[in-house]
């Protein structure tokens, strides 16, 4: 079953490649796919071999993924107004990242001057995993780590559109050295290369054609992180996710309380829900909720992927799929979440690359990346930044008095 898949992705990857269509869903999707079971198959390091059953879920995954971008690359979609608008309110935008960045200080700054001290990258990250260092609270979780990522979005917009705006620059490339040093995040990295990588894959009317120096930033930063974590640690960070897939789904550790309905794969959305009702005195003590939380615990620990090897947890956007709803919850969630992707792109196409449909798709691109780790809606910061760019951020970027001039 696993080589039908790797058939049908580097088929899929073909059509798109011939199109030119590199940052589409339907190329980096099954490109990343292809990748990560092509280094599975090839058993490197005694890593394990999963069941039959497994490889049919897998399978299902990413052929719903598909089929959902598919669907919605022909279905009719209209873009709000202001998405065509160029009146963006970069002080406004100034105002609300320089508040976040007062936040951001009292936690970064401590962790980055423990790196100072000798405490290595790796040694933070395990220090937050295991509560040694606190997460920040509410403020971080809610307000500061899920707009990092916009942050960086909107800089890397900038240094392509706006050179002018210098402190939006700046601070993306602060909040970049924050995470990595300050929270010991290798994916930061990544997401910035795709941030960069963005507008370089496509000649949007008014962009900089010369990227010899965004070339540049990019190789610098896929070079260190490929060097910083070596070549066994990049194999099992990609293809790791397999065998521990086959684990979700064969053992009753990771789900042993029956169908989490929802309350993995969503988690950030219900967590905002009953934080926000819960300022007008409304406690919702849900047992789902609970349950959910119980669930996503467990897939923070460390496990055995192959003999004698324990590596992340990851479990890829399907094994939450799967601890929902079974396979009924990968095939139609996997569906949804290619719908999604789908949109968003052509969103970005069809606005010209707009800086809200870049910082949407942006976000989407992580979320694709990362589903080999998870389905990112599972994860508070990360569930966040895709929500608040859903709905805060134009108000922050646009001025609705303004009039609006299409393009």
């Amino acid at each position: 079953m696993i080589i039908v898949t790797i058939i049908i992705l580097v088929f899929t990857c073909v059509s798109q490649g011939l199109k030119k269509e590199y940052m589409s869903p339907l190329f980096i999707f099954p490109a990343l796919w292809l990748v990560v079971l092509f280094l599975y198959n090839l058993r490197l390091y005694g890593i394990y071999e999963i069941s039959l059953n497994t490889e049919v879920i897998l399978f299902l995954g990413i052929i719903g993924f598909l089929i959902g971008a598919t669907f919605f690359k022909y279905v009719s979609i209209k873009p709000k107004d202001y998405l065509y608008s160029n009146k963006i309110c970069f002080k406004k935008i100034k105002i609300v990242f320089l508040v976040v960045f007062l936040l951001a200080l009292n936690f970064y700054v401590p962790n980055i001057i423990k790196v100072l001290q000798g405490t290595t990258v790796n040694e933070i990250k395990m220090m937050l995993v295991t509560g040694d260092i606190d997460l920040g609270g509410i403020t971080m979780q809610y307000i500061v780590r899920p707009f990092t990522y916009i942050i960086i979005a909107v800089s890397t917009y900038c240094m392509f559109y706006r050179r002018d705006q210098k402190l939006l620059i700046a601070l993306g490339g602060i909040f970049l050295i924050f995470e990595f040093f300050g929270a010991g995040s290798k994916t930061i990295i990544l997401y910035t290369i795709f941030c960069i990588a963005l507008p370089m894959t496509k000649n949007i009317t008014g962009g900089i054609h010369k990227h010899f120096g965004e070339k540049k930033i990019i190789i610098i930063l896929a070079l260190f992180l490929f060097v910083f974590m070596g070549s066994k640690s990049v194999y099992f960070y990609i293809s790791g996710c397999i065998p521990m897939l086959d684990k979700v789904i064969n053992t009753s550790f990771y789900m042993p309380n029956g169908y989490a309905m929802g309350f993995v794969s969503f988690n950030s959305v219900i967590r905002l829900l009953v934080k926000l009702v819960s300022l007008v005195g409304v406690n919702l003590n849900l047992p789902m909720f609970e349950q959910g939380n119980l669930y996503i615990a467990r897939f923070e620990y460390t496990t055995e992927v192959g003999y004698g090897l324990k590596y992340n947890a990851f479990h890829t956007f399907i094994g939450d799929f799967y601890v929902d709803f079974g396979i009924i919850g990968v095939i139609v969630f996997s569906i949804m979440f290619g719908m999604l992707s789908m949109y968003v792109y052509r969103l970005y196409k069809k606005t010209n690359g707009s800086i809200l449909s870049h910082i949407l798709y942006c976000i989407i691109l992580y979320y694709i990346a990362f589903s080999l780790v998870r389905f990112q809606l599972s994860n508070t910061f990360l569930g966040l930044m895709l929500i608040y760019s859903l709905t805060i951020v134009k108000f922050i970027t646009y001025n609705t008095k303004l009039s609006i001039i299409k393009k």
